[in-house]
């Protein structure tokens, strides 16, 4: 703990809207600023609303509440009903447990859906509000801080992340690897490599053709040099490329584990990161190639298919409009903006890409591991938050 920082903030509340990355995300600053400086750390669950109270409540009073003072925040909570003022007597409950005031409590939530929550209950109390990502509808100009990964663009007053901050930290990674190895042990004594696997969104597709050719060559060359792999899917994998998936790891004595995304709500990731020696990622993923580079594995990249259409076709012309000058690399959008967030995890070493030639995979397997690089932008962004408390 930082005593220089211990007089800043007493209290920080997580708002969580129920999905996993989002909360780890949020987690991951949280943890940070209590390490550096005492803070208590609780979480709240947001509504989850759908249909028209969502488009009412969340973006059209959104818009109000963005451009309010704390009665219109007072108002807009009042629109939620006894479960938002629930969170505001949890979170009043916690102040007066500490005996703070709010002006040293701050309330900090990933993604939309939570951010309205975040926004009118610091307003209330007080406190400072902080927004991980950049929400829809509200933008991150009303808050008082905003951690915005470099894929989300970069809006003023953020602090830009390369990729996005994450709760991983070497003791947990450590107590995940014991856990993994004793429910799924290695086959024999070699390195234990993992691979982790994401699915088809808007800007990507894994079928089951990429997983037949990426894992049936992995799975060759973990027989060639006695590694144990350790697989895993998202829930974002569609049902015929997880079906693939396990076709060609039956049988395998080098497959230590298969864990499906769909069957099993085992959180096998810390264990693959703090066990394994080597990680392979795809590339739909921001989170997994965040959370692996974080933890000091050696990562590498896994290219998959790209969605044809329109999405594609405009986002191609995008990167020649901006080849050509006629437009600012910001305006990116879809996979080439991921792209360049690749190519920044690349250029510091953090990530390596597998070549596109199968072929070339062994020589580059070779090499050993590397060492691991200082990567912790969940810390950074705490220690932003501290240093900027006003």
């Amino acid at each position: 703990m930082n005593t220089d920082m211990t007089d800043k903030i007493a209290l920080v509340v997580i708002l969580s809207d129920g999905i996993r990355g989002h909360l780890f995300q949020s987690r991951g600053i949280a943890h940070w600023i209590e390490a550096l400086c005492g803070a208590k750390v609780i979480e709240l669950e947001v509504p989850l609303y759908r249909g028209w109270k969502r488009a009412w409540i969340l973006k059209a009073m959104g818009k109000v509440l963005a451009r309010g003072d704390r009665l219109t925040a007072r108002h807009w909570l009042d629109w939620t009903g006894d479960e938002g003022q629930t969170i505001l007597d949890s979170y009043r409950l916690a102040m007066d447990g500490l005996n703070v005031d709010g002006g040293r409590t701050m309330v900090i939530s990933t993604g939309s859906s939570a951010a309205p929550f975040c926004l009118a209950l610091a307003r209330i109390m007080g406190g400072k509000s902080c927004t991980v990502m950049t929400p829809s509808v509200i933008g991150t100009d009303p808050f008082d801080y905003a951690v915005v990964p470099s894929h989300d663009g970069e809006p003023e007053r953020a602090l830009i992340t390369l990729g996005a901050p994450n709760s991983v930290t070497e003791e947990k990674i450590e107590v995940g690897a014991k856990e993994l190895f004793s429910l799924y042990p290695p086959k024999g004594e070699g390195e234990k490599w993992g691979l982790l696997i994401g699915g088809d969104d808007q800007n990507y597709q894994i079928d089951p053709y990429w997983a037949d050719m990426t894992i049936g060559v992995m799975l060759r060359i973990a027989e060639e040099k006695e590694v144990s792999l350790y697989i895993t899917t998202s829930r974002r994998t569609c049902p015929e490329t997880e079906a693939k998936i396990k076709e060609v790891c039956k049988g395998s004595e080098k497959v230590s584990m298969v864990l499906l995304a769909s069957e099993d709500d085992f959180n096998p990731v810390p264990g693959i990161l703090g066990g394994c020696q080597r990680v392979f990622c795809t590339e739909d993923s921001v989170s997994m190639i965040s959370e692996a580079a974080t933890s000091g594995t050696r990562t590498y990249l896994l290219r998959v298919g790209r969605k044809k259409g329109w999405r594609k076709a405009l986002q191609d012309i995008t990167v020649k409009l901006v080849e050509w000058k006629a437009l600012k690399e910001k305006h990116l959008w879809g996979a080439p903006r991921f792209d360049m967030m690749i190519d920044r995890f690349k250029e510091r070493g953090l990530l390596t890409e597998m070549p596109s030639d199968v072929m070339a995979w062994r020589p580059m397997l070779d090499r050993p591991a590397g060492l691991s690089i200082d990567f912790n932008e969940a810390q950074r962004a705490a220690r932003w938050i501290l240093e900027n408390w006003r």
